[in-house]
Parts: C-alpha cells; sequence; structure tokens
C-alpha cells in the first residue's frame, strides 16, 4: 500500500497497485502545523502502508510557480528527522517536478 496525496489520480497510472489516501496532514503537531512521527508511523502501520509517494503537485495546476502541495511532506519530514533510517528512496523521477518513493522500515 503506498501513501499518496491524490489517491485515485495515483490509481490510475499505478498499475493495479494499491494507494491509501492522504488528504490532510494528520496527527497533527499545533506548534509546526506537521505530523508526530510516533502517530504518523502507528497509522501507517496500521493501514499497512509500506511506502509513500511525495509528489511536487503544483498549488497552481496552471502554471510552475515553485509552490507544491506539502501535505505528505509535512507527515514524511518529521519521520525522516527523528527517525532517519525509517525511510529508504526507492527511485525519484523528474527534474523540476520530481516525484519519490520511500520505502517505509518498521
Amino acid at each position: 500500500m503506498i501513501a499518496a496525496r491524490k489517491a485515485p489520480m495515483s490509481f490510475v497510472y499505478g498499475k493495479g497497485k494499491h494507494f491509501f489516501p492522504i488528504y490532510s496532514v494528520f496527527a497533527k503537531d499545533k506548534e509546526t502545523n506537521q505530523s508526530n512521527p510516533d502517530s504518523a508511523l502507528a497509522i501507517f502501520k496500521r493501514n499497512k502502508v509500506t511506502h509513500i509517494l511525495l509528489a511536487s503537485l503544483r498549488i497552481d495546476p496552471t502554471k510552475n510557480t515553485g509552490d507544491i502541495i506539502n501535505t505528505l511532506h509535512n507527515i514524511a519530514a518529521p519521520i525522516a528527522q527523528k527517525y532517519p533510517e525509517k525511510l529508504r528512496l526507492v527511485k525519484t523521477i523528474g527534474e523540476t517536478e520530481e516525484a519519490s518513493l520511500y520505502e517505509i522500515r518498521y
């Protein structure tokens, strides 16, 4: 199961893979607006999420302003900061608007 911000769109291109939709930052710390890393990992594990897809999705889909929807970044960053060994980069594609797939190592 792959955590993705746009799960329905990912499913179209995912060749039958299953996606776990992320629509907002969960287990949010009020001070940082990012997820608590332990709570986020517990939610992912409970839902059998094995990977995270961090994509550079434009806030304005009509032009590349450099501003992206950072929902999943605000969940993954605290995990990577507290537990750098928990996220392993599998593959990155794209240059100016890259997408990266990370394996979660529980």
